[in-house]
């Protein structure tokens, strides 16, 4: 039961334990390196390029299904737990009542969405080494786009 603390263990588990630290220590070198070439390369075609663009779109993309995905379990959890809860409600009254639920599980799970794009925004920015105009001028750009797409479905 206690594992660690026992004999075999206690002279064991600190050995492996360093050997554990200094490879994951090794690992987060080499991935901090080969982040640092991406982020030269992302930076060498710029975050204008169709490599950029079809980045942000990919994680707009993903953002979304992503609030919709949200939008469906919290919906699904409050018809679970709704049911039965107004037993002297008429059908048509418990209908509406859901589907005002559901629209505001869907406007909440997509202005989730946007928030969390534009803070996927800035990362993949942050990546392209983009400068402050450009950067401000595509963000502005790009936030415009994705709540004009949220505001639509919405």
């Amino acid at each position: 039961f206690f594992g660690p603390s026992r004999e075999p263990y206690s002279t064991l588990v600190p050995q492996r334990q360093a050997e554990v630290d200094r490879e994951m220590a090794a690992y987060r070198a080499l991935s901090r390196e080969r982040e640092a070439l991406v982020s030269e390369a992302k930076a060498s075609v710029g975050i204008w390029s169709r490599y950029g663009v079809q980045e942000v779109r990919e994680t707009f993309w993903g953002d979304y299904e992503w609030g919709k995905d949200l939008a469906k379990r919290m919906s699904f959890w409050d018809v679970v737990f709704g049911v039965g809860r107004g037993r002297d409600e008429e059908l048509a009254v418990v209908l509406l009542r859901w589907v005002g639920q559901i629209l505001m599980n869907f406007t909440v799970g997509f202005v989730s969405a946007l928030v969390a794009f534009l803070f996927s925004l800035v990362k993949v920015l942050w990546a392209y080494k983009t400068g402050l105009l450009s950067g401000a001028l595509f963000f502005f750009i790009a936030a415009t786009g994705a709540s004009a797409m949220v505001a639509l479905v919405v």
